[in-house]
Formats: C-alpha cells, sequence, structure tokens
C-alpha cells in the first residue's frame, strides 16, 4: 500500500507496469514512467488500484497511464499509448478525469495504431473524457461501456482512406461496441475516411439517453452519427452535427427507438415513436448544457426501464445526477429537464 507517495521516472523493462504493478495507491503522484519491454502494459500502472491518485506523462503500448486497474477519482492525464489507450486500458473507471491522453504510434503519421485516445476497454462510470486524440480509432473511447460520461473535445487526427471493406478510422466520441447509458457525446472532431462521432466495425453498440450532437466529421465521406447499420438506438438525440466532407453520407442504424435522428436517416430493422428530422431544441436551464428547454418535443417522451426508478442504480440518475425521471416519462437525451429557470438556446 503506498499512501501520499511521488513515484517518478521509472523504467520497466521486464513485465508490465512502469511506475506500479498491482496494490494500492492513494493520493499518490504517478508520473513520468516508461514500459519498453517486448509487449509494455500501464505505463503508470498495472492491475493496481488507485483511488484520489494523478497519473501523468507515463508511456506504454497499451495503456499509457494505467492497464487492467481499478481507478477512483483520479486524474489521468497527458499520458502516451503507442497501441491503445493513451489514459487507460481495460479495467474499471469511476468519477475520474481522463484528459490529454494520445493513442499512435506517432503524433503525426497516418498509420493503422492509435484506439482509444482515452480509453481503449473497460468500463467508466461518472466519467469526464476530453481533448484525447488518438490517429485511428475513438479518440474519446473505443470498445469500451460508458455510464453517465462526459465524452467532449476528442481528435481522431489520422485521415487513413477506407482499405476494401474495412473502415480505417473515425470514431471522434466513441469507436466501436459497448454499452453507453446517459452519455454526453459533443464537440468531438474526426478527420478520416468513412468517419463520424461514432465509429463501428463487427460491433453492435447501444446507445440508451445518449446526447449525440455539436460533432463534426471532415473525412471525405462523413456521417452525421454513423454508418455500419449495427448501432442501437434508445431515447437518443443523435442530430445536429456537422458533415464537413466532400460527401455526406446517411447515418445508418441497426433500430431507432424513441429518438431524434436526421432526416435520412435508416434503420435496417425500422423506426419506432422517432422524430426524424426535428430540431430536439436543447439549451443551458439554470447552467445545465444539452438540456431539453420547455418547447422540446424529447421532454417525456423516452421509454421507461425498470433501473430508472432504482435509487441504488447509477443508470437511474442522468448525466448531472439528476433523477432520470422527473415527468411523466424519461427525457430523450442525456439530460433530464429538472427546472423552469433562465434557458439558454446552445443551437
Amino acid at each position: 500500500t503506498l499512501y501520499r507517495c511521488k513515484i517518478l521516472n521509472n523504467q520497466a523493462k521486464e513485465g508490465n507496469g512502469g511506475g506500479v504493478r498491482k496494490g494500492y495507491c492513494e493520493r499518490c503522484l504517478i508520473a513520468g514512467n516508461v514500459c519498453t519491454n517486448t509487449n509494455p502494459n500501464g505505463g503508470g500502472a498495472y492491475e493496481a488500484t488507485l483511488v484520489d491518485c494523478i497519473v501523468t506523462n507515463n508511456i506504454a503500448k497499451n495503456g499509457g497511464g494505467t492497464r487492467s486497474c481499478v481507478v477512483v477519482h483520479c486524474l489521468v492525464a497527458d499520458n502516451w499509448a503507442l497501441g491503445g489507450g493513451g489514459g487507460t486500458y481495460d479495467g474499471t473507471v469511476s468519477n475520474s478525469v481522463i484528459r490529454g491522453n494520445f493513442a499512435g504510434s506517432s503524433r503525426t503519421a497516418d498509420e493503422k495504431t492509435g484506439n482509444g485516445g482515452g480509453a481503449c476497454g473497460g468500463t467508466l462510470v461518472h466519467c469526464v473524457v476530453s481533448n484525447n486524440v488518438c490517429i485511428y480509432r475513438g479518440a474519446g473511447t473505443c470498445d469500451a461501456s460508458t455510464y453517465n460520461c462526459l465524452i467532449a473535445d476528442n481528435v481522431q487526427s489520422g485521415s487513413l482512406p477506407k482499405a476494401g471493406s474495412v473502415t480505417c478510422g473515425g470514431g471522434a466520441g466513441v469507436w466501436n461496441g459497448g454499452e453507453h447509458v446517459n452519455d454526453l457525446i459533443v464537440r468531438n472532431e474526426a478527420n478520416s475516411e468513412y468517419a463520424g462521432p461514432v465509429g463501428i466495425y463487427s460491433a453492435t453498440p447501444v446507445f440508451v439517453n445518449c446526447t449525440i450532437t455539436d460533432n463534426s466529421s471532415k473525412g471525405i465521406y462523413c456521417y452525421n452519427v454513423c454508418g455500419g447499420r449495427s448501432a442501437v438506438l434508445v431515447n437518443t438525440v443523435a442530430c445536429g452535427n456537422a458533415q464537413l466532407g466532400d460527401n455526406p453520407q446517411k447515418d445508418a442504424f441497426k433500430s431507432v427507438s424513441n429518438s431524434v435522428v436526421t432526416t435520412t436517416a435508416e434503420a435496417s430493422r425500422g423506426f419506432v415513436d422517432t422524430l426524424k428530422g426535428v430540431d430536439p431544441r436543447l439549451g443551458t436551464v439554470e447552467g445545465f448544457a444539452y438540456t431539453p428547454l420547455g418547447s422540446s418535443k424529447c421532454r417525456n417522451r423516452g421509454i421507461e426501464f425498470p433501473w430508472m426508478r432504482d435509487a441504488g442504480e447509477v443508470r437511474s440518475k442522468d448525466v448531472y445526477g439528476h433523477d432520470r425521471i422527473i415527468g411523466s416519462a424519461p427525457d430523450i437525451g442525456a439530460v433530464e429537464r429538472k427546472g423552469y429557470g433562465l434557458q439558454v438556446l446552445v443551437k
């Protein structure tokens, strides 16, 4: 057990964990550590429990900051993974900030490496994932499940073209599978061909009560949200993103229920009680951004699930910690309208 320790500038030439391997750390600074063996994992920490720690400026192939750790109330910032998980790789992360991390073998080259600038795999709960960068896939998260998270201002920077039938990049906010509930996915940027705020390949991600808006796609072929026909949307706002490439594409989902999508969106299994081409009317209410305004058709329109009224369930709260159901039914999107104070339209 380490308490109030500084774990600085260490190098693991064999095994995993540049700074810490296993054990428990509380209120520690884990910085400047490196894994340099054949398949290095966890530049800062590997298979450890970290509580109230700062994990920064560490380097490894997978998990620049941490790999397979339990991370609670930590700052994971400015770490570098040459392969996947600039900030974290696998493990469970809760009530933490994952910020300014990078995934990719080079900060300039367009290569098929660099998945999950913020997090690759694992489960994130009540986290802020922001300002992370990846070359390849999933600037915010890749193959992770996220609950009540803010995933914002991340950049997928590579501009790789499509190779055959495989999309070679994208997912500014989220890439591939996992469950995403009560997430606010905003202001992310994707640059790869066939890119969008959400990237999918051989997976079926599920989005429940998420808000995916104000993101941008700049690749040659770009989506408002995503293609691939495998994403499932429930109670989700998925519109209002900028398609800045030369050939904007239609969103293609597997199924969409009680959501707001673009006019041209398609769903292989159809739409259920979904609004197409409707302005969701989101704004700032009592300081909470992306809240449905009084005139929004998102209000009291979502499908109710049993866990929404279970006080012991993380998912029973919206992204800001409000009850998931305040009116007659849950609102569509990541934010439940709480009050009737000052309203500021964000679009």
